[in-house]
């Protein structure tokens, strides 16, 4: 069998028989074989084996010109090693052969960006007949699982995805869809992991965007692996009932209901058998050039414990991203919130808006909708459209009107204030985005003109993967044309967008819209949907939204126990400490009494980048209006933060369960809020005990712990 092994760097092609440069690279090469690391990850070929991993994890594949056989996955921590049997390739798509004629890997050190951390990159290159598939694994320092994403290009003998049928009758009749003994599928397998003996069950989690409609964002099923059966969501967790390490599996794509080309599921599960599938495409969206991106997946060892698979799940996600943005301290203000649309939007509201944001602590200002010349379908004004508006060529102008100086009085203004301003921005759908490059133009722009470097894009719909490919194209442009140095704030709140696993390199996520208008905002529905998604989605990546809790009162009436203005406005902001706090109204609009809220802001800011830098998990029990719950940023072993709510419950006093230590002794000081939680020995339980003084009140402590007790 061939192998050919190009290091692109130096543009280094390295047969089996002869170096021909090896300048920048430590290479271990004799008889055949040959090993390259960076990083503390390495890739060999041996004998007819691939083999790469980390300092946490090591996977091992049978070379077969380039169409993986999986071998063996060894879990370093534990010393686990799952063997597999199964002769059949990983990657299987309907109708195309399992059988390559050569293969070719390309190995690329990556250095840290803005985008990526540092990795080993490692390409894969086959032929299926005429199709050919790249297959990108990258692989992150002491990081317990591997990343791949699949490229295609040329052409297929067949289509991939078949129409499953009523989900009964798929039950009833599975067996024409799946073969798990040949490995024959209905649709695309992305990967396969195989399990030693028959106790295993499996947890399927389902994520939810398209928030004004889904106001619980996080459903997990739990199954006994049996026969051949289906399962969806991104994330599926494999548990053993005889006490061995599990695994888990992260689709990289949108959530379920957004997928394109979905085949109505994400796994296929068996006794001794999990594959994932769906690739985000079908045949007839590739082309002969041109390599198309699919989805991707991680596979991960997941240790004994909870604890140990939220936090291996949590080191990828985050040891991926160097998300230098997301630790820069901000608290955003944007001008929607108060639902006046684009009719308060002029220089002089601005200006306003600026002096405000600055009398409340905020440090940037975001203008939504209504700044530019053009007017969107969001408009409070007649005759606005967001179809075919590059046919106004100044449509994202600053409106003359609203802005005869241009923008240049506001950001000067900001300046003066130390604030910094966003802009409002949505791509134009019309035809796939066919006008993607003049996206790029207007949004680079915004950077070299205004100095703009946090964009919300709003709007989006990717019913294709023309579209997909397109929006990619944006930000990949832009991240270029500005030398990464502008952030997105991409909206997922409604139409077919990307879920939380899917380009998540480019910013953060607008989680909901929520109004008191229409009396949807509630503060324990914006905390839970924080607590419940912070299990598996860093909060950080998060923008969350605390309103003006005085306004609109009295269309909650004198009843509604969870009414905003029940709580204090701290306590309102202080649910949105752990993500990307949104003020989600006028700061102009605020009455006198909000801006008491400044000194609490002003320290926040100061501790938020090592708070957001801990693997934030949620504690306590899940919010309802009336429980004790909260978050706990494990910044070590030994150090860490826990922020702690009281809600509408009667109690002065509570038991948190947490992920502290067990048997350690643990101190505690209060940074901000109220409550006193004392220096305590951690129960079995892991549970410490807090008092807070009055309904809806909190408190934010960081923690230290010493050694064990004896």
């Amino acid at each position: 069998m061939s192998l050919n092994l190009i290091f692109k760097k130096t543009r280094t092609v390295i047969c089996l028989f002869g170096i021909l440069q090896l300048t920048g690279y430590v290479v271990l090469y004799s008889q055949g074989n040959l090993e390259y690391e960076k990083y503390g990850c390495y890739v060999k070929y041996i004998g007819d084996s691939l083999v790469i991993g980390n300092q946490c994890i090591e996977r091992t594949y049978m070379w077969n010109n380039g169409q993986l056989v999986s071998r063996k996955l060894r879990d370093k921590g534990t010393g686990m090693v799952f063997s597999f049997q199964d002769t059949i390739p990983d990657l299987y798509l309907p109708g195309e052969t399992f059988y390559s004629d050569s293969g070719i890997i390309e190995i690329q050190a990556e250095e840290k960006t803005p985008k990526w951390n540092e990795h080993l990159a490692v390409n894969i290159y086959f032929n299926l007949n005429d199709l050919k598939v790249r297959r990108l694994f990258r692989i992150f320092p002491n990081t317990p699982a591997i990343q791949c994403t699949y490229f295609f290009k040329g052409r297929t003998c067949s289509t991939w995805i078949k129409t499953l049928a009523v989900p009964g009758d798929e039950l009833n009749n599975i067996q024409p869809y799946y073969d798990g003994r040949k490995g024959f599928s209905f649709a695309p397998v992305l990967e396969k992991v195989e399990l030693p003996g028959v106790h295993w069950k499996v947890k399927s989690v389902k994520f939810f965007d398209v928030t004004d409609r889904y106001n619980t964002l996080v459903e997990e099923t739990e199954a006994m692996l049996y026969r051949d059966n289906f399962q969806q969501g991104n994330l599926l967790l494999i548990n053993s009932l005889t006490g061995l390490p599990g695994l888990f599996i992260l689709k990289e794509s949108p959530s379920w209901y957004s997928q394109l080309s979905y085949p109505g599921a994400d796994f296929l599960t068996r006794i001794g058998k999990v594959q994932a599938i769906g690739i985000g495409l079908d045949s007839a969206d590739l082309e002969m050039d041109g390599w198309i991106q699919g989805y991707g997946f991680v596979t991960g060892v997941s240790g004994l414990t909870e604890l140990e698979a939220l936090m291996a799940i949590r080191i990828y996600q985050k040891n991926i991203r160097s998300d230098l943005k997301t630790y820069e301290p901000i608290v955003i203000a944007n001008t929607w919130g108060d639902r006046s649309q684009d009719k308060s939007l002029s220089e002089d509201f601005l200006i306003k808006e600026i002096k405000a944001c600055k009398k409340l602590g905020v440090n940037y200002l975001q203008i939504d909708d209504g700044w530019q010349k053009g007017l969107s379908t969001n408009s409070a004004f007649t005759g606005g459209t967001l179809s075919d508006i590059w046919d106004q060529d100044d449509y994202w102008m600053p409106n003359p009107q609203k802005f005869p100086g241009g923008l240049k009085p506001v950001l000067d203004e900001a300046s003066r204030n130390n604030i910094r301003i966003s802009l409002w921005y949505n791509p134009c759908a019309t035809n796939s985005y066919e006008n993607w490059n003049k996206e790029v133009t207007a949004l680079t722009g915004f950077y070299h003109d205004y100095g703009i470097k946090i964009v919300k894009i709003d709007g989006l719909k990717i019913p294709d993967k023309t579209s997909e490919i397109r929006i990619r194209e944006i930000f990949d442009e832009v991240y270029k044309n500005t030398d990464h140095d502008v952030f997105f704030n991409l909206d997922i709140t409604n139409h077919t967008r990307f879920g939380y696993h899917y380009f998540n390199e480019y910013g953060v996520y607008w989680v909901a819209n929520r109004y008191t208008d229409w009396r949807n905002y509630y503060p324990y529905t914006v905390l839970r949907n924080l607590w419940m998604l912070s299990h598996y989605v860093p909060p950080e990546k998060l923008q969350m939204v605390f309103m003006n809790i005085w306004r609109n009162a009295d269309k909650y009436g004198p009843d509604d126990p969870f009414a905003p203005y029940r709580v204090t406005f701290d306590y309102s902001f202080a649910i949105t400490m752990v993500s990307q706090p949104m003020a989600w109204f006028e700061c102009s609009n605020l009455p006198e009494e909000a801006f008491k809220l400044e000194p609490v802001i002003k320290k926040y800011l100061e501790i938020q980048p090592d708070l957001h830098s801990g693997v934030i998990l949620p504690i306590g029990n899940e919010p309802d209006g009336t429980s004790w719950t909260g978050f706990q940023s494990i910044l070590n072993d030994r150090e860490g933060y826990l922020l702690i709510f009281r809600e509408n419950s009667q109690e002065v006093k509570a038991e948190i369960k947490t992920w502290l230590p067990a048997g350690r002794n643990v101190k505690f000081t209060r940074i901000l809020g109220s409550g006193e939680l004392n220096d305590q020995v951690v129960e079995t339980n892991k549970q410490v005990v807090i008092s807070l003084p009055e309904k809806h009140s909190w408190g934010l402590f960081k923690y230290s712990c010493d050694t064990a007790q004896n």
